[in-house]
């Protein structure tokens, strides 16, 4: 009797193990689902290089790296990343505080990050040029819904803040970028002081989907929970 009343005594553990496994199962399944319908369409990074020659420019200036967010809530689903930055024979200078603002931080030396965590954001530093500025950035480009997308631009700026004048007819930037699909393309523009920057993207790789994302995890999910019923059916 003692003996029957152990293996009832396990049934009943084991089948209340596994209502506690199911249960934890299908929570997770639901938090995963939710993940994937609350990832955003369109999504890719997309990465390369900047150069500028700056061979005509005397004296220190300044670079205005700007970003707006496109749904005006400061949603922070994009990210820029600047790195590498080599002055050809000029070098970095102090980060410009009273300018910069919103989602910023590092600098010309160890590098920049960008997120539109607020409708405006902006990194600004001074620099001393040589012959040539150059610098690697990445980019997210999550787009946002309602019809104005995410925008990136970089301007030129003289040592007392003032814009160098460009040919883009709107804000007197040297590259700008309107995120509104995987692969937005680069405007690029002449300065009265330089060439129109040129930009190499290098590479584009798509994240993973939140359908990928929630198969992924299913998979393993179910995988788990198989071995582990098994495992109790021999108790």
């Amino acid at each position: 009797m003692r003996h029957a009343s152990w293996r009832a005594a396990r049934r009943d553990e084991g089948t209340t193990m596994k209502r506690t496994h199911l249960r934890v199962l299908a929570a997770a399944v639901l938090a995963l689902i939710m993940a994937a319908d609350q990832r955003p369409a369109h999504a890719s990074i997309i990465s390369g290089s900047v150069s500028l020659d700056t061979s005509a420019l005397s004296g220190p200036f300044e670079l205005a790296f700007v970003f707006t967010d496109g749904s005006g809530a400061g949603d922070a689903n994009n990210t820029v990343t600047l790195s590498n930055f080599v002055f050809g024979g000029g070098s970095a200078g102090a980060v410009d505080t009273s300018l910069s603002t919103g989602g910023v931080s590092g600098d010309l030396i160890s590098g920049v990050s960008l997120v539109d965590s607020a409708f405006l954001t902006i990194f600004a530093s001074s620099f001393t040029p040589g012959c040539l500025l150059s610098f690697d950035f990445g980019l997210t480009t999550n787009v946002d819904a309602g019809g104005t997308p995410d925008q990136f631009s970089l301007a030129l700026l003289h040592s007392d803040g003032t814009p160098v004048t460009t040919e883009d007819p709107s804000t007197d930037s040297l590259l700008t970028v309107n995120i509104d699909s995987s692969s937005p393309p680069f405007s690029v523009f002449a300065s009265e002081l330089t060439p129109a920057p040129i930009v190499t993207v290098s590479a584009s790789v798509a994240e993973p989907s939140g359908l990928l994302l929630l198969a992924t995890g299913l998979t393993v999910l179910l995988w788990t929970a198989r071995s582990r019923f098994a495992s109790l059916a021999l108790l």
